[in-house]
């Protein structure tokens, strides 16, 4: 959480402790998510570590609860408790019943159990929220995907196996979104499924069904990527990723603006290279202009067959869109930069100017040999120059050789002349 310098007496704030501070994270799960907290972690391994958080360290087993934990834990769970004790006895698997039964929906008919639940839910999101929050800044692709669909199973209090329309359904449509997942309908394969075929899979509400579970499918806000690679280096590589929305856009559902992480990640080590959080607003959406998102991301030897791109809603479950950087046909630059060899030329003596005007700047009789080689290039052509020589070598005699021819050629325009340097450490 924070850091101590005996020799000062300073405290100085870690990364950790900073995002423990930014979700109200008591210091004692902050340091139980430290040492619990691993790349490859799965959702029940997520689920056992979340019940073990110190806000839930108040709550109680009653002896009224039992028979109703029991059947949550039998019923209601999606998932196996990895607790050693029994959710009418254990507080920590009574928790974990709690968290899976909130997300599916159950209502407890105990009076008590129905305030642990509210309870359990207050904390629930921003504790998820800070794991994931840990995952991205560790760099782990796997548990950051994870972290982030469990946020959105407790928001939408969904799972993640179930079809994402149940996010959109209003009341008196349950039956619909309950068709779609006896058929195992996915929201892609009902987009280009036209009315009439759906009407007769479905056997339900004809047409007027088919058209309603259509408008809910593209209410789910998926986006196409298109991806351009171009390595600069043999350890760096340009990425141009193009975003376009393929949904409706409902101002009643979405709002202003849609947010989705993006981020590139190497399957093989599962290591994201790159993050950020990206705003779809309306009018962004309106303009039906693709939107266009540049990176430059690292490239390890040996090289793996492929990157991942991955963009995931912030809130939405369903829209994940996954698209490879295909690097087994890259072409890479030589592993010896290019420079041009400096030649063995007679040093250019000044009078080559041929202009009295030019050769009295000069308190020098000869140019020296870099000045020698580019003379006629910058003082005879009309090209583009990179130059990259040590300091000192006359870069600025070469820049002014430059401004001379353009002072032959158009005398009367003018020069703009940018002097920088570059520091390299």
């Amino acid at each position: 959480m924070v850091r101590y310098e005996p020799a000062t007496g300073q405290l100085a704030s870690t990364d950790r402790g900073r995002t423990a501070s930014l979700f109200y994270i008591r210091y004692e799960t902050a340091a139980m998510v430290k040492d619990a907290l691993e790349p490859t972690m799965m959702i029940p391994q997520i689920f056992a570590m979340l019940s073990e958080a110190s806000e839930f360290a108040s709550m109680k087993v009653r002896e009224e609860e039992g028979t109703e934990l029991i059947d949550i834990k039998n019923k209601v769970c999606h998932l196996p408790i990895q607790q050693a004790g029994t959710v009418d006895t254990d507080v920590i698997a009574k928790v974990n019943a709690l968290l899976q039964g909130y997300i599916s929906r159950h209502n407890p008919s105990c009076h008590s159990l129905s305030s642990d639940m509210n309870f359990v839910q207050q904390n629930a999101g921003r504790l998820v929220r800070y794991l994931f929050e840990i995952s991205l800044r560790q760099g782990w692709s796997q548990c950051a995907t994870i972290t982030l669909t469990l946020a959105r199973m407790f928001e939408q209090r969904l799972w993640n196996d179930q079809s994402p329309l149940w996010q959109f359904v209003e009341n008196g449509k349950q039956r619909l979104i309950q068709r779609v997942e006896e058929l195992q309908f996915s929201v892609d394969r009902i987009r280009e499924t036209d009315v009439n075929e759906l009407a007769y899979l479905f056997h339900y509400q004809g047409k007027d069904g088919a058209r309603e579970i259509r408008r809910l499918a593209f209410y789910v806000p998926k986006v196409q990527l298109a991806v351009e690679s171009q390595p600069i280096t043999r350890t760096i590589l340009r990425v141009k990723l193009t975003i376009e929305p393929d949904f409706t856009w409902s101002n009643q559902i979405h709002g202003l603006q849609q947010s989705y992480w993006v981020w590139i990640e190497d399957p093989d080590q599962g290591v994201i290279f790159h993050s950020e959080y990206w705003t779809l607003t309306k009018r962004m959406f309106n303009s039906k202009t693709p939107q266009i998102l540049n990176f430059t991301i690292p490239l390890y030897e040996p090289y793996p067959t492929q990157y991942f791109v991955r963009i995931l809603s912030d809130c939405w479950l369903g829209t994940d869109s996954t698209c490879p950087i295909s690097l087994k046909r890259l072409i890479l630059p030589s592993s010896d930069p290019p420079h041009t060899d400096l030649l063995k030329l007679q040093p250019l003596p000044v009078t080559a100017l041929k202009n009295a005007n030019y050769e009295l700047l000069y308190n020098f009789p000869y140019f020296n040999p870099i000045q020698t080689q580019l003379f006629h290039t910058l003082y005879h052509q009309n090209v583009n120059v990179l130059l990259g020589a040590p300091t000192g070598s006359g870069k600025t005699v070469a820049a002014e050789l430059a401004i001379f021819r353009v002072f032959n050629e158009y005398p009367k325009q003018k020069v703009c002349l940018f002097v920088f340097s570059c520091l390299f450490v």
